[in-house]
């Protein structure tokens, strides 16, 4: 059993709560507009037992005995020993407001991080220390890889049109890595978006909803494939919570809707404003089958 709340990471066994040990961050104060402080949002462990955090954090921020320093909200990755160790820690500068949403590790361990970073100018380049990453004026996502030693070997950014209106954004929810290296990435979307060149969610209705998308990339973070819901309304909305793997390499996705087909699949709108539902996705991309989870829907 572990933990992460505020600063404090908790870890021991589940009978009768005992903890096994704890370690907290510490942080310095650059004034008053840079209050130090990290801000965890997402965790996983390898099969060893070793855990890897990131979020976001400001100021200077000192994990073990290591210290990082950023201004508004870079991001951090942390990885630690199963006896609660410091085996590193990195963050990724950027002079904007940016997050670690998602970790996940594979059995090799490769570490893999999904955010979302904004670029105003020059100076606000996701930094991930031997290669930068270019962005745009609206919430963009990143994907990027590290060995197990923490450095990156690549990323790549999902980029948001800066188009006239209300905020365009992109925000990843979770993330699974499959035994071939395949990352998968789920969660919302609003506006119209380009991905190595190509751009994606550009009809009139579904730029103007926050919508789910589901996203499949290639152990080099190229794009595989990217699937979507689509918009039934101007009230249409649906995100991805939560992603799990099959035996086989298909997909689950889980989440929120409202109005919305899902790559041709009409789901009912229930009596409630938003239903849940379950999707399984083939790892070409393909659906296996979609169904609401709803208690008006008895068995189903």
């Amino acid at each position: 059993f572990f933990c992460w709340l505020n600063c404090l990471l908790l870890t021991g066994p589940l009978a009768f709560g005992q903890v096994e040990w704890l370690r907290t961050t510490t942080h310095t104060d650059l004034g008053t507009h840079l209050s130090g402080a990290a801000q965890p949002h997402d965790l996983t462990h390898d099969p060893a037992g070793n855990l890897y955090v990131t979020g976001n954090y400001t100021g200077e921020v000192v994990f073990g005995d290591t210290s990082i320093l950023g201004e508004l909200e870079p991001v951090f990755l942390a990885n630690y020993g199963m006896d609660g160790t410091l085996q590193w820690a990195k963050g990724i500068g950027g002079k904007a407001d940016n997050d670690g949403n998602a970790v996940a590790v594979n059995d090799s361990g490769h570490v893999y991080v999904a955010g979302v970073y904004t670029q105003t100018n020059a100076n606000t380049i996701l930094d991930f220390g031997n290669f930068t990453l270019t962005g745009g004026n609206e919430e963009n996502l990143f994907l990027a890889k590290a060995d197990a030693e923490g450095t990156f070997l690549w990323a790549v950014g999902i980029i948001v049109d800066n188009l006239p209106g209300p905020s365009q954004n992109i925000t990843p929810q979770d993330m699974v890595v499959d035994q071939q290296g395949a990352i998968y990435l789920t969660g919302s979307m609003e506006g119209s978006l380009t991905i190595e060149g190509t751009a994606y969610n550009t009809d009139p209705v579904d730029v103007e909803n926050d919508l789910l998308f589901l996203a499949k990339f290639q152990p080099d973070g190229s794009l595989a494939w990217f699937r979507q819901t689509h918009s039934l309304g101007t009230t249409s909305s649906a995100i991805g919570h939560q992603l799990a793997l099959a035996s086989n390499g298909d997909v689950f996705v889980s989440g929120e809707y409202s109005l919305v087909d899902f790559e041709g699949d009409s789901l009912p709108h229930l009596s409630n404003a938003t239903e849940k539902f379950v999707a399984r996705v083939n790892a070409a991309g393909d659906m296996q089958w979609i169904h609401p989870m709803s208690s008006s829907l008895g068995d189903q």
